[in-house]
């Protein structure tokens, strides 16, 4: 299936469209928000100055396809929130987050061991064993709970759905396609030199039937057919989270 304009994910980048590092530094800085979201055509109006943003924002947003469910203490009692949706998961219970550093951060707050009357000043009788073995206590407990929190990011981690393996480009102008475990993230960096260049791109039009097949898939449900079956509105799955947070975080 290697024919003109392919491209998966071990081979090397089509020169068939725009490519980044060909656009002048004028090119780039001039573009102001000109990235709108990839789900437009559903429903969300977002748009953004920058790349990176623009693609965090489709990424935490819309897709969510890692989450965070914290095990810990009172978080293991809480019910999860109201499915709106069948791609929500139900079981087991516990907070929710979609993105890591709010995970940690919630930890840290919520979940954190009090080591304060450890480390109160000891009382000053006797031959001062007692300070230093509480001491040592409280580094050990300190360093107990840093190394859960380690295991905590891998072992608290799901996954909501997975990327898509083959998408074509939404420019009407445009063949390319993308193929391969990186299908997605290819696909947007192609797209956002489009966006650069002010090209028409059309998301969820005609052109555009892989991006909304995926899309709409049962165990994905990022989209769904409006109530009179004319369009696409947003199911949203970051609607599932607990401790939200803005765009704005660490990869």
């Amino acid at each position: 299936m290697a024919g003109k304009g392919y491209r998966a994910s071990n081979l090397a980048p089509s020169t068939t469209g725009p490519a980044l590092t060909n656009l002048t530094v004028e090119q780039q800085a001039g573009a102001i928000r000109l990235f709108h979201c990839v789900f437009n055509f559903a429903g969300c109006q977002s748009t953004f100055a920058g790349k990176r943003e623009w693609k965090r924002h489709v990424s935490i947003k819309h897709i969510l396809q890692n989450y965070w469910r914290c095990p810990e203490g009172s978080c293991a009692n809480l019910s999860p929130p109201s499915p709106s949706s069948p791609h929500i998961p139900t079981d087991p219970n516990g907070s929710i987050f979609n993105r890591k550093d709010l995970f940690i951060q919630h930890l840290k707050r919520m979940h954190a061991p009090n080591l304060e009357p450890l480390l109160l000043p000891q009382p000053t009788t006797g031959s001062g064993k007692k300070a230093a073995t509480t001491k040592r206590a409280a580094a050990q407990k300190a360093a107990a709970w840093t190394a859960k929190i380690l295991t905590l990011q891998e072992t608290a981690m799901h996954t909501r759905c997975d990327l898509p393996v083959f998408m074509k480009c939404p420019v009407p102008q445009c063949t390319e396609v993308f193929c391969g475990v990186k299908a997605w993230d290819l696909r947007m960096e192609h797209v956002a030199c489009h966006m650069i260049l002010r090209e028409t791109v059309v998301f969820g039009g005609i052109k555009d039937e892989t991006l909304v097949e995926w899309a709409s898939k049962e165990d994905v449900a990022i989209i769904k057919r409006a109530g009179d079956g004319q369009g696409w509105v947003l199911n949203a799955p970051d609607g599932m989270v607990h401790g939200d947070g803005d765009e704005k975080g660490e990869d």
